[in-house]
C-alpha cells in the first residue's frame, strides 16, 4: 500500500468532489434556509422547555413574528403607492373636450398608450363635471374606481393604470373603446 501525500490527496480529493453526482446532491438555497430556520427554532424550543411558562411564551413570541411577516407581506403586496397615483399629472386644469382631442391627434399618430391616457382623463373630467367622481387634478385612480360601477368603465380604469403606472401597453381595441367612451360619455352609475 502507498501513502499519498497531502498535496495529492487534496488534488484527488477536489477531483472527486467536483464530479456531477455530488453537486446534484448538495441541497438548495431554499432547502439550506428551512433546515437553519428549524435549527433555530428547535435551539428556542429546547430553551423554552427549562423554563417555566416557557412554551406559552414561545407561542407568544411565533404569533407576534408571524403578524409581523403577515403586515409586511401585507406592505409588499399591497404598497401604499400601488392605486394611489394621480389620474392627473399636469397642475393646471384640462376640460374633458382638451382630453378627447389629445386622444383624436393621438388616434392619428396610432399611439395607444397615449389614446388610452388621454381619453381616460377625459373620461374623468366628464364625470366630474357631472358630480360622478370627486372633483379635482389631485383624484387617484383607486378612488375613480370606487366611485363608479360600470364594467366598461372599470375595465378603462384599470386599462389605464396598468399600462400608466404598470409600464405595460395596451391594445388598439382597448384604446378604441377608451376613446370611443370618452367621445360618448361615460355611464355616470356611481356609488354615491
Amino acid at each position: 500500500m502507498s501513502l499519498i501525500d497531502e498535496g495529492t490527496g487534496q488534488e484527488l480529493a477536489r477531483e472527486e468532489l467536483a464530479k456531477p453526482e455530488y453537486a446534484q446532491a448538495a441541497p438548495g438555497l431554499v432547502e439550506r434556509v428551512l433546515s437553519w430556520l428549524g435549527d433555530r427554532l428547535n435551539d428556542l424550543l429546547e430553551a423554552t422547555s427549562t423554563v417555566p411558562g416557557g412554551s406559552w411564551l414561545l407561542v407568544l413570541l411565533l404569533v407576534a413574528v408571524g403578524l409581523g411577516l403577515a403586515l409586511l407581506a401585507g406592505k409588499v403586496v399591497f404598497s401604499p403607492g400601488r392605486g394611489k397615483e394621480q389620474v392627473f399629472s399636469e397642475d393646471h386644469e384640462q376640460l374633458h373636450q382638451d382630453y378627447l382631442a389629445i386622444a383624436a391627434a393621438e388616434m392619428d399618430s396610432g399611439d395607444w398608450d397615449a389614446v388610452l391616457i388621454a381619453a381616460t382623463r377625459a373620461i374623468v373630467r366628464d364625470l366630474q363635471s357631472r358630480g360622478t367622481v370627486s372633483a379635482g387634478n389631485a383624484i387617484t385612480i383607486t378612488e375613480c374606481r370606487t366611485q363608479v360601477h360600470d364594467p366598461a368603465l372599470q375595465a378603462t380604469l384599470l386599462e389605464f393604470e396598468r399600462v400608466r403606472y404598470g409600464n405595460a401597453n395596451t391594445s388598439q381595441e382597448a384604446a378604441k373603446r377608451a376613446y370611443d367612451l370618452a367621445r360618448h360619455g361615460a355611464p355616470s352609475r356611481s356609488s354615491r
